[in-house]
């Protein structure tokens, strides 16, 4: 399955990420808090805020969002970003002459058969005025291959 399907099978039915807070609020919730050393319970409540973000409701200053990614191999990874506000998209601010985006902080998500051996990944953000890079965390989760992609596909059919 390519992104472009996953993408398409998500604003297709909406109810996609509001299953996958349903039946794995915990997972969710733990990767979160591994991936941005945050510190929320188990038994906080998720909102879907649109087919690829979501927020914890007892933090109204952070938005989840998860993008689905092709990795070198061929295989589908997660990347997840946190947004210090809320919106969902990467907010900017101008300042005088200075234009100011907020990308967000990044992780990526891993299945435990991933091959992927560090905690730690470089992420490069390609720019006009030349590539930034730095270091993101990875966050295992205990799925095998595939596994996360196939839930999404069965639930969206």
């Amino acid at each position: 399955m390519e992104v472009a399907d996953i993408e398409k099978l998500a604003r297709k039915n909406g109810k996609i990420l509001q299953r996958l807070s349903e039946d794995y609020r915990g997972v969710v919730i733990d990767t979160v808090n591994k991936a941005f050393c945050r510190n929320y319970s188990i038994t906080d409540e998720l909102e879907i805020l649109s087919y690829n973000s979501l927020a914890i409701r007892a933090d109204k200053e952070r938005v989840y969002e998860c993008k689905v990614t092709k990795t070198w191999s061929g295989e589908l990874a997660l990347c997840l970003i946190e947004r210090g506000h809320a919106g969902g998209t990467g907010k900017a601010t101008l300042d005088c002459n200075e234009l100011f985006i907020d990308m967000g902080s990044l992780a990526l998500i891993r299945t435990r058969n991933s091959g992927i051996t560090s905690d730690r990944m470089r992420c490069i953000i390609d720019t006009p005025g030349g590539a930034i890079k730095f270091a993101i965390p990875i966050v295992e989760v205990d799925y095998e291959r595939g596994q996360i992609m196939k839930m999404i596909k069965n639930w969206a059919e």
